[in-house]
């Protein structure tokens, strides 16, 4: 059903279901475990004129006092400190004079994965994002904020790592020299960085934590790379987060809902109100192709969306399924299903009813499977033939448009039908018997301007048409 050229897609990222299903590994710190990053002489780790932090993290227990990343003495000069307490984040930097700016704001759950994010620029502002949402900010300080030879460390407090430890999980952690959007965190929380990240050049520290074993935590900018204080400090990860999840090209949208973070959208299609709890989530994304129709579709749907989503699922979940119908063209259009395969081709398929209202498509409660693929199918109204030139059963309405009187004509004789007229939100609005012959006089006078659905019914067979009233 699909363009030959997405085998190639298939084939080149078939990774995906052997390697970022669950995201590699992550740290495990029980309390005692910590990774520490050497200060950098070339200050690459430093404040400068601004900075970002990004990491996941799943704590055991978020009211306790727990510093995630921090570089600072005692003194609490050119610092800056990144946790959380109280069950809130805690983000802290210090200029050259100790003057301290303090965000203490946005909730963190425990025992879920949430991606956190903390930007500062001095004179600026200083941000919290939680799960990519603006949770808070505040003016940051205007002050010198000077090179220091403090050590950063990730799991604990930078100036005694015996205080203030975490006791969970700790996920790619990220240090950029310059502040981040909020968009550029959107779109890049759920993937591995790399030279397409508008802030690439920035990047100083990337430690995506997934050797597993050992004491050694690599950094993927080739400098900054830390040393883990337990060797035994690690385990697989449940993160929503799905690293090299390019089974579609990387500039298409890609979404995710997991506990905490409810509805998401990737192109035309939004996902929300799914139960969710524990490590359960679902990832996203859209192909290449547009909005265009593909004329392979299962038995009783005449066509297909040529538009794809391919979908990632850790653990049982069911959510809410909406589809934008505005950019297809839905002139011939009937009926509208989601389709639902664990092949590309979608040769073999189940259909998933819904309801079609205006321009949206939407599906509740749909149990997504890990690695399917998902479209919409539809089917179109009746014509005068076939595509073998066979007379078929069709409406048709003149004068459409209509000021409001109009003669329903169909091609064949019928008994006892019934015609029902409909507005695009699905509600009747008139029904009444058409008879017998093969015409009737309507009249939509009465009703608002708009587009209308006609369908005439008999116990064999139903046409349906569109009548514009003007």
């Amino acid at each position: 059903m699909k363009k030959q050229t997405f085998t190639f897609l298939l084939l080149s990222f078939f990774s995906f279901t052997l390697q970022a299903q669950y995201g590699g590994n992550t740290l495990a710190l029980g309390g005692f475990d910590y990774v520490t990053v050497p200060d950098n002489s070339n200050g690459s780790l430093d404040i400068a004129n601004g900075f970002s932090i990004e990491v996941w993290v799943k704590l055991s227990n978020s009211l306790n006092d727990q510093k995630i990343v921090s570089k600072a003495d005692v003194t609490l000069t050119n610092a800056y400190i990144f946790g959380v307490e109280n069950g809130l984040v805690k983000f802290e930097v210090f200029d050259d004079a100790g003057v301290q700016t303090l965000l203490h704001q946005g909730t963190v759950d425990a025992g879920v994965w949430v991606h956190l994010a903390g930007t500062y620029t001095v004179g600026g502002f200083m941000r919290i994002y939680i799960n990519g949402e603006l949770a808070g900010e505040t003016a940051a300080s205007a002050g010198a904020h000077s090179y220091t030879l403090n050590n950063l460390i990730v799991g604990a407090a930078s100036w005694d790592p015996i205080y203030f430890p975490v006791t969970g999980n700790i996920d790619e952690v990220r240090f950029y020299q310059e502040e981040l959007s909020q968009q550029t965190i959107r779109d890049w929380m759920l993937l591995y960085v790399n030279d397409t990240h508008p802030n690439y050049a920035a990047l100083t520290m990337y430690l995506k934590s997934n050797e597993g074993s050992g004491t050694t935590v690599s950094s993927e900018t080739g400098q900054n790379g830390g040393t883990h204080s337990n060797g035994s400090g690690w385990a697989a990860s449940t993160a929503p987060f799905k690293g090299d999840f390019l089974f579609f090209p990387p500039d298409h949208a890609l979404g995710g809902i997991w506990p905490g973070h409810a509805i998401a959208s990737a192109d035309l299609l939004t996902l929300e109100n799914a139960i969710l709890g524990g490590d359960q989530s679902i990832i996203f994304g859209d192909d290449t192709y547009g909005y265009d129709f593909f004329a392979e579709a299962p038995t009783g749907y005449d066509k297909s969306l040529a538009k794809v989503w391919r979908t990632a699922v850790q653990g049982p979940t069911a959510a809410n399924a909406s589809f934008d119908l505005t950019p297809i063209d839905l002139t011939m259009v009937e009926e509208v299903v989601l389709l639902e395969s664990d092949d590309y081709e979608f040769s073999v398929s189940s259909v998933i009813s819904g309801t079609w209202a205006g321009n949206t498509f939407t599906s509740p409660s749909v149990q997504f499977k890990n690695n399917f693929y998902y479209t919409l199918g539809f089917k179109q109204m009746s014509s005068a033939t076939n595509e073998k030139g066979v007379s078929k059963f069709a409406l048709e309405a003149t004068p459409n448009p209509s000021s409001g009187p109009f003669l329903l004509n169909w091609n064949e004789d019928v008994k006892d039908a019934r015609v029902l007229v409909q507005d695009l939100n699905g509600r009747t609005i008139l029904e009444q018997a058409a008879g017998n012959g093969m015409q009737m006089e309507m009249n939509l006078s009465h009703l608002p301007a708009g587009l209308y659905l006609v369908r005439l019914s008999t116990a064999e067979q139903s046409a349906v048409c569109r009548v514009q009233k003007q």
